[in-house]
């Protein structure tokens, strides 16, 4: 019988689930005094990999590329949208339909968040911990599934054949 892990990720690389990767990551996992050593446990003593992520793999608080939380980071890429009157890109969610804001403003936004989402924002630090992690099973052993678009987890350096988005 398989025993699978499963790692459900829907919060900031900043949570305690990144104890629980650096444990791993660091060869770690079974030392009782090192955070998250009882989960990085867990997952050591399985067969399979299924790691489930959402949005918030994807921000970091520290690189400059947050443009839903910070307003600077926002106006950095997207200067135009800013003048405009929107500070983030939580904000600018409903541009599309904005008739204030021209058209090719609106356009050229969506082309360079696409750009900057897909291509240009670097993965952040916890798909190197997951991918460490996952390197730990064999290559038919892991799977992603996930509601990222940006393509960080193929970027990390993940099978792009085991990734569902």
């Amino acid at each position: 019988s398989s025993h699978i892990a499963v790692i459900r990720l829907a919060l900031p690389a900043s949570t305690p689930i990144t104890s629980t990767m650096a444990a791993i990551h660091n060869n770690t996992a079974g030392d009782p005094r090192t955070e998250g050593w009882a989960e990085a446990e867990a997952i050591a003593g399985a067969d399979r990999l299924l790691i489930v992520a959402a949005a918030g793999l994807s921000i970091s608080d520290t690189l400059p590329n947050n443009p839903y939380h910070n307003a600077s980071d926002f106006a950095l890429h997207y200067p135009a949208v800013a003048e405009h009157g929107y500070r983030t890109s939580y904000d600018a969610m409903g541009l599309s339909r904005d008739p204030s804001v021209p058209r090719e403003v609106r356009v050229a936004h969506m082309a360079e968040h696409f750009l900057n989402m897909r291509f240009r924002f670097p993965p952040t630090e916890g798909y190197s911990y997951l991918k460490a992690m996952a390197d730990k099973f064999g290559e038919d052993d892991v799977f992603c599934w996930t509601s990222n678009v940006d393509g960080c987890f193929e970027r990390a350096g993940f099978d792009r054949a085991r990734v569902y988005t």
